[in-house]
Parts: C-alpha cells; structure tokens; sequence
C-alpha cells in the first residue's frame, strides 16, 4: 500500500504537501486502517517505482533469534488511481531479497508473529531470505456509503546451505473490507479483516559427523522434552480475524476516535509425526487512539493511545503412539504473555509555503510474561519519550526536498527475572541471561532521512532519492547503524 513516502513528484505544490506532510496526522493513519477511507486518502492519481537498498549491522545481536545484523534489496511498484470521483484503485507488487547475519536460537520465520513456539537451536548462522507480495484494492461511492475490498498475498523464503539448514516456506493471504458514512460533521466508518496463514518448517543436516539438536521451545527458554531431536518437520496453520471503528472529523477539525481489536490463533504441528498438533497460540491485540484535530493551514493536534497484546499458549500432552498415531490426552495453558503501551502525543505545524512539523510524544511500556511450571517470569517497564520533525521544502518549480529526524529515549523503570536456574542446561541459561540483560537495558534511538524528487518538465514522469540513516545505542554496550538507500521514478 502507498505510505506518506511512496508518492508522486507530477503533482502541483499543494498536492505533494498535503502528501508529504502525512505522516504526522492521525487521520492519514485511520483512512490507511479501512479501506472504505483510501477512496479519499489522496486528492489525485499516483504509481512509483521503487528500488530500496537497506544495510544493518549490530555491535553484537539485541535479540539472538534476529540476528546482528542484514543486507536486504527491494524493488518495489505502488499505484492509487483515480477512476473517477467516486471510485479508486490501488495496488502493490514488491520482491525483496537478501540475508540475515548470525541468527541463533531460532530456525523459524516470522518470529515476531509465532514466538514463544518455534523450532530453534544453539548453534545457527546465516540466512538467506526471499519474498514475493501482491496487493490489491477497490473503494466507491454507493449512494451515501463508501464501501471497499483488499487482498493481499505474500510467500517468503528463509534458508541456510550449510548444517543446521532451516528451509522456512510462509504463504499468508489477508482480506479486508469496510465500510464509510458521512453522519453531520463526522464520518464513521467499520472494517473487517481476516487471514489465512501457513508455513512449513523443516531442519535437516547433511554432515556425517552428527546432527545438532533441535529443540521445540515453549517459552522463557523451556522446550518440549519428549520430542527432542526427532522432530524437525513441522508446520504452522493459522487464522486471525479482526475489526476495526473510526470516528473522524469530516473537514479534519474536531474530535477523533478509533479502535481496532483483533484474534489469532497458530497451531504448530508435527509433519513427521502424522501431523501430531504440539502447541497452539492465540493472540489478542487491542489498539485505541482520541484526541482533537485542526487543520487548516496552521496545524495542531493532541492524542492519547493505548496499544494491548496478549498472547496465550497451550501445550498439547501426548500419550503412546498407536500405530503411529499419537492422541492428545491433555491440554495445558503454561505460558502467557501480555505487553500494553500507553502514550500521550502532540503536534504542531504548518502546511502553507514550507511545510513543517514537530511532534512530541511520551509514554509508558508495561511487560509480562509467565510460563507456569516450573515456574519461570520475566517483567519489566519503560517510560519514553520521543520527537520527530518533518520539513518539506521546493526550490523552484521542479524540485522538492523532504527531510525527516526523530530521537527516542527507553528509560527502563523495574526488571525482574525468576528461573529455576538449578535444573537449566548451560545453554538455556546463557540465552536467558543474554536476553534479559537487553531486555532491561536503556535506549536511545535516533533516525534521519532525506528525499529529494525532480520533475521532468512536459512530462507526466519525475525521479526521486532517498538517504536513511538509524543508530541504537543501549547501557548494555552495545549499538546498531542502519543505512537506507533508495531511487526510482513516480509516473
């Protein structure tokens, strides 16, 4: 999908200012949420063609299942298209390839998604990554209501060629749909959302001199003993569906709400074991934003959010296989999990001539997770803060520059961790203590970025670049540098 950085340059001033300037309005954000809103989320047509260069590199890994560090290359095509004035078309194809460095404790893609339930081990390394998506979109105007549809596909590819060699195959397909009224000075608008998930997980080894040993990990560094090294086929088949409410200003001054809520649920199961179900997870995300809008040239705003996640996990025990097939005579709720993010975040700024904008934000992040016997916990909380500027600018009548700098700072309040050290292997030990000790760590982050577009003159075409640059540092002696490089042509 388009996002405040993938525009046009063949559009008028006031056009890309509006565009540019995106970012910092919640309503931007909202009408990117339902698809019924994208019929108005941009006054006029715009496709680019984007090649994206992203290069990181870590001091040593923040987290050991996402490795230290990755060379990634993406080509890119966003189109939103104006039919008429009352339907809209948008679309997104992107292939993007690379590796990630010195990956450890994990042998499953889209962690961020399935942990605590992955296959993992002590040893890793490198992996080479390759995905394929596709999107697609359409919103009108039926009488008083704007209604609209998305698919979207994506297949990734994750895998090693030397021992222990992961092949990691994802296909994930996600529909969404809403709906829009204007009531009086507001616009209230519903979405649904659902999707489809899957991925097979496989480790195998080709050396003589023995296998490694995979594990099946449970969570705060417990695994499932009884399948130990004899089961390192699996797959995950997973749903989610989810909602989403807006309550927006129609002249983007006033009041605004949103929510959206959404349930998932992973089962993981063993493939060379008759497709025996381990584990099931289930996640519950909740996210809520209010506040009041002005804009209209000089430009402010206030909001409060809150962002909720709970995560769930249930062990299935196994009893004697009988002619290989294994039944399920129990099933345990062990492990849980639930992070919630509350902030307060304001603006100010103007859209007239040069655009500018800076925006404040301060918050609180409360963490817990639990896995029931033995009993082992691991909590902490933060309090941040965060600013970002935005400034867009035109030399000429050809050329505009858009820049963008923001800092962060994580203070970390209270941490504590409880494991039962004594019945530990070492290496469970070390992978805890490694984590938590970054998990308790202080941040600070800052990021910069720069685009500039030229506009052919007589020409519908244009040429843009873009330069990237994030740093991390942490009271944990450690730091991460992050260069983005990116060029291509808006049509």
């Amino acid at each position: 999908m388009l996002t405040p950085h993938t525009i046009a340059a063949n559009v008028d001033s006031t056009a890309v200012a509006e565009h540019y300037t995106k970012g910092w309005d919640p309503l931007y954000i909202i009408r990117l949420n339902n698809t019924a809103l994208y019929r108005n989320a941009f006054n006029q047509s715009l496709s680019q063609i984007k090649l994206d260069i992203n290069y990181n590199k870590q001091k040593e890994a923040f987290i050991l299942q996402k490795g230290d560090g990755s060379f990634l290359t993406e080509l890119s095509v966003d189109s939103y298209l104006l039919l008429s004035k009352k339907t809209t078309v948008w679309g997104n194809a992107s292939y993007r390839e690379g590796r990630i460095q010195h990956v450890k404790w994990n042998s499953t893609a889209d962690y961020d998604l399935l942990y605590p339930y992955i296959m993992a081990d002590s040893v890793g390394g490198n992996l080479k990554t390759e995905r394929y998506q596709f999107s697609g979109g359409y919103a009108t105007l039926v009488g008083r209501f704007s209604i609209g549809g998305e698919i979207k596909f994506r297949a990734e590819h994750e895998y090693r060629n030397i021992d222990p060699r992961p092949r990691n195959i994802v296909s994930d397909l996600t529909i969404r749909t809403g709906i829009a009224t204007d009531i009086k000075a507001h616009t209230i608008a519903l979405g649904l959302e659902g999707e489809i998930y899957k991925q097979t997980n496989s480790v195998t080894f080709y050396s003589e001199t023995g296998e490694i040993t995979e594990y099946q990990m449970t969570g705060l560094g417990t695994y499932y003993k009884r399948f130990v090294g004899n089961a390192s086929a699996l797959y995950y088949a997973g749903t989610s569906i989810g909602a989403n409410i807006s309550w927006i200003p129609v002249k983007q001054k006033g009041f605004f709400l949103t929510g959206t809520v959404s349930d998932k649920s992973y089962e993981r199961k063993a493939a060379s074991l008759n497709s025996l179900p381990l584990t099931t997870l289930r996640i519950t995300n909740i996210a809520a934003e209010t506040g009041w809008l002005h804009h209209n040239g000089n430009d402010w705003n206030v909001n409060i959010g809150l962002k909720y996640e709970k995560r769930n996990g249930e062990e299935h025990i196994v009893g004697n296989s009988s002619s290989s097939i294994y039944p399920i005579i129990l099933n345990l709720n062990m492990y849980g999990s639930h992070i919630t993010n509350y902030y307060v975040r304001g603006t100010i700024g103007s859209s007239k001539n040069t655009n500018w904008h800076i925006s404040p934000k301060i918050g609180f992040i409360d963490y817990k997770a639990t896995y029931l016997y033995p009993l082992r916990s691991l909590s902490l909380s933060k309090i941040y803060g965060d600013i970002e500027l935005q400034l867009l600018h035109r030399f000429g009548n050809n050329i505009w520059l858009n820049w963008n700098v923001s800092g962060s700072y994580y203070a970390n309040t209270s941490a504590k961790m409880t494991m039962p050290y004594i019945d530990m292997d070492g290496s469970f030990i070390n992978m805890m203590d490694y984590s938590f000790k970054y998990y308790k760590a202080n941040y600070t982050l800052w990021r910069t970025k720069i685009r500039g577009d030229y506009h052919i003159r007589e020409s519908q075409m244009g040429l843009f670049a873009e330069l990237g640059i994030k740093g991390a540092i942490c009271t944990a002696h450690n730091n991460s540098t992050t260069i983005e490089l990116a060029a291509g042509i808006t049509f």
